[in-house]
């Protein structure tokens, strides 16, 4: 019995002496290893004085370093909404401007040129000729974005069919700048009115420098869309919406391209037809496409050093090799040879 009854009083020793060896230098020990980088995105200070003093119970600290990482991700969601607003505002802020411009071509150039009957219908058309559909589109834009809720990837998607109005105009540009400078050359009543115009406080800008805002227009488009697009979160409602109209702006981008290419090409091929001596041979024909022209050296069958500089044309089905002629300040083509076949 006396046995059993020792064993109790030593361990009650034990137990108290154990306080008195961190008094006598037992280390204690260490504390907790500080939060992982990963679970502390927002306050990594507080966290980790949280952790190394071992200030709170492991539930509660799972519970603040939980809160911590919940705020960080609602402070980096408000970035993102922050960035996708300014993103919008951008769009609206860049359509009040466009259609400002557009605006002001159509006050200032349009209508009195219009008025006081300064051009040719036909030659008013090539010039002014489209502009008023494109005015009411973008203004029937600029509307639907104002109230739209957060939602211009519907309305641009809704509106992408008609900003083809853009293609015939860009078809009718290069010719309408040689209009506008043709007769401001030619007319002085013309060229005194665009005169006025341009210097007035309202408009401060060159007529052929307002023409191209709208061949600018569509690439622009495309720019801002995928600006909001990389500032909407996947799960955003318009995200899809986005997507499928910045594909429609790309497509209507396209062709205002291929349609410059091929008006620029056929230029190119009138100004080459009328450059031959005696407008032979008729060059312009449908499908025929100018592919490159330049100068080369003409090298005698015979051999010699000395080679004769001839001017090549290259058509999608044709080469033409032309002698060049200087007529008092006019260049003139002469055709030598043509190669109908190259097949």
């Amino acid at each position: 019995m006396g046995v059993f009854l020792t064993k109790p009083k030593i361990l009650k020793e034990n137990m108290a002496a154990s306080p008195s060896k961190e008094k006598t230098g037992v280390k204690s020990p260490p504390p907790l290893p500080g939060t992982p980088e990963w679970m502390a995105p927002l306050s990594r200070e507080l966290e980790s004085v949280i952790a190394q003093r071992n200030l709170l119970t492991v539930r509660t600290r799972k519970k603040v370093l939980n809160d911590l990482n919940d705020a960080a991700i609602e402070t980096e969601d408000s970035e993102v909404e922050r960035l996708r607003k300014k993103a919008v505002n951008e769009v609206l802020s860049s359509e009040k401007a466009y259609l400002k411009h557009l605006e002001t071509v159509e006050e200032y150039f349009m209508k009195p040129v219009r008025e006081r009957g300064l051009l040719p219908n036909s030659d008013f058309a090539t010039i002014f000729g489209d502009l008023p559909s494109i005015i009411q589109v973008n203004k029937e834009l600029l509307a639907a974005l104002q109230s739209s809720n957060d939602r211009i990837g519907k309305v641009f998607l809704e509106l992408a069919p008609y900003l083809k109005f853009y293609s015939t105009y860009a078809n009718d540009f290069q010719s309408a700048v040689k209009l506008v400078e043709y007769w401001t050359e030619k007319n002085k009543a013309f060229r005194t009115l665009v005169a006025n115009q341009e210097s007035r406080p309202e408009v401060q800008n060159k007529l052929n420098a307002l023409l191209i805002t709208p061949i600018q227009r569509i690439p622009r488009y495309k720019l801002l869309l995928e600006d909001v697009i990389k500032n909407t979160p996947e799960c955003h409602p318009d995200k899809n919406s986005l997507k499928e109209a910045l594909e429609q702006i790309d497509a209507v981008a396209w062709h205002i391209n291929e349609q410059l290419r091929e008006h620029e090409n056929s230029m190119k091929m009138v100004d080459i037809q009328k450059s031959l001596s005696g407008g032979f041979p008729k060059i312009i024909a449908p499908g025929r496409k100018l592919l490159k022209q330049g100068n080369l050296m003409k090298v005698p069958r015979t051999g010699g050093s000395s080679g004769q500089p001839r001017y090549f044309v290259l058509f999608s089905d044709m080469i033409m090799y032309c002698k060049i002629k200087s007529s008092g300040r006019k260049t003139v083509i002469e055709k030598k040879d043509t190669i109908s076949s190259l097949i």
